[in-house]
Formats: C-alpha cells, structure tokens, sequence
C-alpha cells in the first residue's frame, strides 16, 4: 500500500501546475542537468561538469540506460567520468574538477564543458551524431606535463524496456538492468549489453565464458536487446572489465596507472580503459559510444563512426543543427539575446522528440522522472512547433495524441479519455487510474490550434484523420459534465492529491468543446449535445470565476483569458493581469513562464498591451535556460511567449 501511495503521488506532482515541479524534486532527488543532446532517438542530458546524468534510448521517453540508483557505493559515478594522472600520481578524476565554464549547447548541437584543476585545463565536447545513436565525447588538455595518462571509466546500466505505469520502478527493479561486458576481439572495442529477456540458462551461460569455462565465441549467441559498444578513436586502449563487487579493484588500477584487468564482467558492470592520443603527440582523447538493439548493429554503427573520425562527426551534426534552425520562424524583433533563447528553446522541444512516434517528453530525465508526454504539457510544445515553422513535427504530435485516446473503457480509463501521460507507445507512463479530464479539453485545444494555421485542403485532410478521436473526446467531456449544477463534476487535481470540481477542470472543459464544434462545423457534421454542453460549461466557469456583481474575480485563473469569455478591454480583468505582471520578478520561475505565455496570448490582438510585456521576456527566457534546461514545457511557454510580443503567430 505504501509503495502504491508513493506512485499516486508522483503522479500527481509529475503532471500537476507548474509549481508541483519543485515538490517532485523533493520527493524524487534532483538530478542535476545543465544541457541535453540528442537525435529523438539516444537522448542525454549533462550536469555542469559535463557529466552524463541521464541516458535515455531508444526514445526520450525511456528506457533510462544511466541507473539513478539511490544506494550507490561505487567508487565510480554511474554514467561516464574521465581521470588524468600526471608525475606518477592522480590529478583528479572529472568530479572532482574545478568548474571554469559550466556545460552549455551551442547552436550547433554540441555541449562543452570547461574545467580545471591546478595549472591544467581540460575543454570536454560532447554531442549526438543526428542519424547514428552514437555519443561523441571528447577530451582536450591544455597545460598538461608530457608523461600525462588519460583514462576513462563508464558504468552505464544497459536496460530494454521501460514498465508502462511505474517510472520510478527503476530504483528497485535492479533485475531488470545490466548483464554483461567483454572486450571484443580486436582489441579496441568494448561491448556492454542485456538481451531483450535474460532467463536464467543466459546469465549462467554469461558466467562460464567469463570464467574460461566457456568458449569466448558463446558471445555471439545473445541476440537482440540493448547494446553499447565503447570504442576509442587513439590507437592501442587497455580495457579493465569489473562488476560491483570488484569495482575497487579499477580505482586502484588507476591508482597505480596500470590497467591489467578481466576482460568480460558479468552483472552490473564497468569498465576503465587507459587512452591513447587520437594522433601522437596531441593532446585530444576521443571516445563513441554506440547504441543497438544487436551485437552486429552496435559494432557496425561504432566503426562507421570511427572511420569517420571527429571533426566529420562534429561537422555533420553541425552542419544537421544549422539547417534546422534556419528554417525556424524565431521572433526577428526581438534582441539577439531572446532570439537565441528561443533558438534554444526549439532546439529542446525537437531533441525530446521521439523520431518514430512523435511523443515529446517534458523533461529527459529519470530524476525526478520527467521522460515521458504529459499531454497537458505536451499541448503547448505542438503550439510552439507550429509557430516555429515546423508545420509537419506539430501535426504527427498531434496524431500521437490521436491515436492514444482510449477507444475501449477499463475501469479508470474511460472512452474518449486520453492518458495522464505517455510513453512513446502510447502505454500509460502513470497509472491509469489518475483521470486526467483537463488533458482531454487541451488535446482538443491543441487540435483546433493548429488547424487555424492551415489553408483549406490541408485544413480537411488533418482534420478528417484527427475526426474519430476528436469525436470521441468531445463526447468523454459531454457525457463527463451531464448535469453539472446537479452534480458538480471531479477530476483529478494534483494540488490536493484528490479528485475535486475546480475552475481550471471547467475552463479546459469549455475549450475542449468549444475546439471541438469548430472542427464539426468545418466538417459539415453539427452536434447539437456538444452544443448545448458548451452552454452549460460557460455558465459553469462563470459561477467559478465571477462574483455576486458579475465582475471577475481576480483570483481566476489566467487560462480563463484563452476561452473568449472576458470582453477585450474589460477593466476588472485587465487589472487582475496588470497585477500578475508587476509580481513576476518574485513569482517562481514556472509561475512567471506560464504568467507570461497566458498574458500575452490573451493580449495578442492589442500591440500597445503586449508592448508592455516586451521588456519581461529576456529575464524571464534567461531564468527558465538556467533553471530548466532540459524542459520542453516551460520552453514552450517561453517560445509562444516571445512568438505573441515580438511577432504575429500565423493564424
């Protein structure tokens, strides 16, 4: 029961307002993230010191490959970390670094990191090549004594699936991680890897080969699941395999400068390699880290990298980043500053992209867990896509949405009702029985939204695909608000952790119907019941949001400017959002993000209003970049927030 009640409760905080965000840290442990990278398939984000915090594949969503394992007693961080030993003793190893220059995404697609320790500099690259899953990592020094030795440790925690309902399974279900690692026969190639289901005959079969008892060949008989294969791009790297138990044995192989270890490892593994200079007599360590779902894939992916090399690596994704942005609609108003952020903003949105299926994760991170489609959030970067010029990425988001809406009822998961959050197999991400009735009422906004930007036959051909879940979620909310003066509706409402009728559930009720007869008349199809539910719904919001005297109260929330109720121009509203701005230095982050996107867009039709809001997006766009980096949502609000002050979004 406990471990039930733990779930429902980061469920709640996970898809709740902007500020359960913080909440969720709490809970969770915060995972420190200062970037991401990614090709919507192998997804990372980085913390200052350009250490790999996360590790999703093959999608953002998940799985996590870099176990956030609380009861961590390893000598070594999971994920990747680099060493330097210089006059027969240790320098230090990357966490224990001077930070010079936090880790930052360029515009290119590529992460640098700046460090330091006594006289020695070290500048770290680090990206993902655009169409291979392969993490690129590099290691200059400057300043360094000739005798140098580089090394290079990496525990990741290979895994295949991620459980649909329980994201945060992860920190018990070590089961479910890791299997094995051997360096190949060539030499210069590392394989880590767990099969697609692992039974028993495999484990013991692992076990043998590592311990000679078995043929190194029997390494060939693992078939599909989730491979890594770790290649170095110098000449000649010594490779030291070990499991929990005897990772000591590695750090004190780095102790001595000497790597003479096992060869394979069997259980939850990592490995510590001694490099080479990429080219003699230079001071540059390159390694690639490829990702497959088999052996032969892995090995392939990785050498066609190698052969490559780094600087055409480095310029194709470049070259991938740069044409991408060239074709995005950025506000060319605003001050360079805010144009790079909204740069970065859309460069966030596209990297937690899945490729294949087109979900957007929130956030990539397993801690706290954020790696999934939370389709109340998710809404707003379809709007942003849009805006930006990426036409063709806002409408498959949108058929993603489509076809997750339920069209068979379970208990707790009605018809026409859409998922709390996704996957990107469309499985729940949270458990189902957290009825998210106000992501229904978005989905249907979001749907209208990007419709009103299409002329007239691509206009009836998105249209006409998104009908039947269209239909069904508008009907989900007609029969959901039957009678609400009798019986006042409930959904789930994370600020309480219980089911309540609220403002916000009725105001993305009335945007969900009112959305949804503008597509039925477009098509020619008329629903009178809708109709006279979206009747019924105005008269619902009003009884939330106005006072005995009819005027709004100025504790509404500011979503209400969106449905059309408030008349341009009312005084009492009008103040209540004037108010709300003059607050926004002190407001937490995400509240001041969705203030402004809210504000803005409810000003959208008056230039002298939104003049006012100009001067409150930089800093604003500044703090969510330095707070959030990793967070598509609040990039989102942010985008949409430049898109309505400085420019005209297309309607």
């Amino acid at each position: 029961m406990m471990a039930t009640a733990s779930l429902l409760l980061y469920a709640c905080l996970a898809a709740g307002s902007v500020n359960s965000y913080g909440n969720l840290e709490a809970l969770g442990g915060r995972s420190e993230c200062a970037a991401i990278i990614g090709n919507g398939a192998l997804t990372i984000a980085i913390d200052e010191k350009g250490k790999q915090t996360t590790m999703l594949w093959p999608s953002p969503t998940g799985p996590g490959q870099i176990w956030a394992d609380p009861s961590h007693t390893s000598p070594w961080p999971h994920g990747t970390v680099w060493a330097v030993r210089t006059n027969g003793k240790i320098i230090a190893r990357q966490d224990e670094w001077t930070v010079e220059q936090p880790a930052h995404r360029d515009a290119h697609g590529i992460v640098t990191t700046r460090l330091a320790y006594g006289e020695v500099h070290a500048n770290l690259m680090q990206f993902v090549v655009p169409d291979s899953d392969v993490l690129v990592m590099r290691l200059t020094l400057e300043s360094a004594p000739g005798d140098t030795q580089v090394f290079w440790h990496a525990d990741f925690d290979p895994t295949t699936r991620a459980i649909p309902e329980l994201p945060w399974l992860h920190t018990v279900a070590t089961a479910q991680r890791d299997f094995a690692m051997f360096v190949t026969d060539s030499g210069d190639t590392v394989l880590h890897f767990r099969p697609e289901a692992p039974g028993s005959y495999d484990w013991i079969e692992a076990e043998r080969i590592r311990d000679k008892e078995a043929p190194r060949e029997n390494w060939d008989s693992f078939k599909d699941g989730t491979w890594l294969a770790y290649t170095p791009l110098g000449p000649g790297p010594s490779f030291a395999c070990a499991d929990t138990d005897d990772a000591g044995s590695l750090h004190e192989q780095l102790a001595r400068g000497k790597i003479q270890g096992a060869q394979s490892a069997v259980g939850d593994c990592s490995v510590l390699a001694e490099l080479q200079p990429d080219t003699p007599g230079t001071s540059q360590w390159t390694v690639l880290v490829a990702l497959a779902k088999t052996r032969k894939e892995a090995l392939e992916i990785a050498r066609a990298a190698r052969t490559k090399g780094f600087d055409a690596l480095r310029d194709e994704t470049a070259a991938f980043w740069d044409a991408r942005a060239a074709k995005w609609a950025i506000p060319q108003s605003a001050s360079e500053e805010v144009r790079g952020h909204c740069a970065q903003a859309l460069s966030t949105i596209t990297i937690s992209m899945d490729k294949e299926t087109n979900a957007i994760a929130r956030a990539p991170r397993n801690e706290p867990p954020l790696a999934m489609d939370i389709v109340r959030h998710g809404v707003w970067s379809s709007v942003a896509l849009n805006w930006a010029g990426e036409h063709d990425l806002s409408d498959r988001h949108s058929q993603f949405y489509a076809k997750s809406v339920r069209k068979k009822a379970k208990p707790g998961a009605p018809i026409g009702s859409i998922p709390m959050a996704l996957l990107s197999d469309s499985s729940d991400a949270l458990p189902h029985l957290c009825l998210d009735v106000e992501a229904t009422g978005w989905f249907l906004w979001s749907v209208n939204q990007h419709q009103l930007t299409l002329v007239e036959n691509p206009k009836r051909v998105f249209l006409d695909r998104l009908w039947e879940a269209t239909d069904v979620s508008a009907t989900f909310l007609t029969d959901w608000f039957r009678d609400p003066f009798v019986t006042p509706p409930y959904g789930f409402n994370p600020a309480q952790l219980r089911d309540t009728p609220s403002a916000e559930l009725a105001i993305s009720a009335y945007l969900g119907l009112k959305s949804a007869l503008e597509i039925a008349n477009i098509l020619g199809m008329p629903r009178p019941d809708w109709k006279m539910r979206q009747g019924e719904l105005e008269d619902l919001v009003r009884s939330y949001v106005t006072g005995d005297d009819g005027a709004w109260l100025l504790d509404a929330p500011l979503s209400l400017g969106l449905t059309g109720l408030v008349a341009d121009g009312d005084a009492r509203w009008q103040s209540r959002m004037e108010d709300a701005l003059i607050r926004i230095d002190v407001m937490p982050t995400p509240e001041a993000a969705k203030t402004l996107c809210f504000i803005a867009w409810t000003w959208r039709n008056s230039p002298e209003r939104l003049a006012t809001i100009r001067p409150l997006i930089e800093p604003v766009f500044r703090r969510i970049s330095e707070e959030y980096p990793a967070d598509s949502y609040y990039a989102s609000l942010m985008f949409i927030a430049a898109k309505l002050t400085f420019d005209t979004p297309p309607r």
